[in-house]
């Protein structure tokens, strides 16, 4: 039963005594819960599940039940603390620059220049770019279809803020 490491104990528990609906008769329903059925009732002697700690909030009480409300808490993974770093560019990385427009497929922008593409996801990966490649956008309309201005507005927006508080790279 791999990819059940993310799962809490409390959250099998939670699943195993949840209503259990298997409406097309699928086999492989029903042998999933035999086998949770089997690690609940042995302790999940053979399941690794996450770790996590409880905590109380004693302030704090739920109005349905009475009883105190509890959180879990789960300890960072090893994955959660890789916080990958975008690259700056360099000032001038837009120098050849033509147009930028949005793409409403992805959602991204796309600055085009003669013999470079820059993508950018979000407005805030604008701060990447140097001044002069800000001020460069900040006088060149975006191009999109009229439908998906208020999209490309953030963008517009994000330069704006980008100029006036003196944030880029």
């Amino acid at each position: 039963m791999s990819g059940f490491e993310s799962w809490t104990r409390i959250n099998l528990y939670a699943l195993y005594y949840a209503s259990f609906y298997n409406l097309d008769s699928d086999e492989r329903g029903w042998d999933f819960l035999k086998r949770l059925e089997y690690e609940v009732l042995n302790e999940f002697l053979n399941l690794e599940t996450a770790e996590y700690c409880e905590r109380w909030h004693r302030e704090v009480i739920e109005t349905t039940t009475g009883k105190q409300v509890r959180s879990l808490i789960w300890p960072l993974t090893a994955k959660a603390k890789i916080i990958p770093l975008f690259e700056y560019f360099l000032d001038g990385s837009l120098k050849d620059f033509e147009f930028w427009c949005y793409d409403p497929k992805i959602g991204d922008v796309v600055m085009v220049c003669k013999d470079k593409e820059y993508r950018v996801a979000i407005p805030s990966d604008l701060m990447r770019f140097a001044k002069e490649d800000i001020t460069l956008l900040s006088k060149n309309q975006i191009r999109c279809d009229s439908k998906y201005e208020v999209s490309a507005k953030y963008y517009t927006c994000a330069v704006a803020s980008i100029m006036s508080n003196d944030i880029w790279a």
